[in-house]
């Protein structure tokens, strides 16, 4: 993996990504809807993605408190947003009310997202070390 340095970050951070698509003729009659045995070709290549930003040693644990973090955020989201742009009680999809409210559910995400960066930028503080999982 490639490694750029920050020396004034304290954050060991990594993200790699590989192509992980089954070759053309492996068996797949069970997936889906398949009409004929073997895959005759790729509609889309199918990529994995890792992050890495802690030890090895820690690695369960910051999976599991990523996943937690992520499905409550989710959760909160799809709770309090419509709620937040009044677009709680429309009871279709389309309209001017409801172009209105998710324009307003746009810019109240934006700054959300802005206010979670700039907390991050200010409080994420740390002894610098160097960098050990450079090559």
């Amino acid at each position: 993996m490639k490694s750029i340095r920050f020396p004034q970050s304290a954050c060991l951070f990594g993200v790699a990504r590989c192509d992980v698509t089954p070759p053309v003729g492996i068996y797949h009659r069970m997936w889906g809807a398949a009409t004929h045995d073997r895959a005759t070709g790729v509609h889309r290549p199918l990529t994995a993605t890792a992050m890495a930003a802690l030890d090895d040693q820690h690695a369960g644990l910051a999976s599991g408190l990523s996943t937690a973090v992520t499905r409550a955020a989710q959760l909160l989201a799809i709770s309090v947003l419509p709620l937040a742009a009044g677009i709680a009680g429309i009871d279709r999809v389309g309209g001017e009310a409801f172009s209105e409210g998710f324009a307003r559910a746009m810019w109240i995400g934006a700054a959300v997202m802005s206010a979670g960066g700039i907390i991050a930028c200010a409080t994420i503080r740390g002894p610098l070390q160097p960098d050990r999982r450079a090559v």
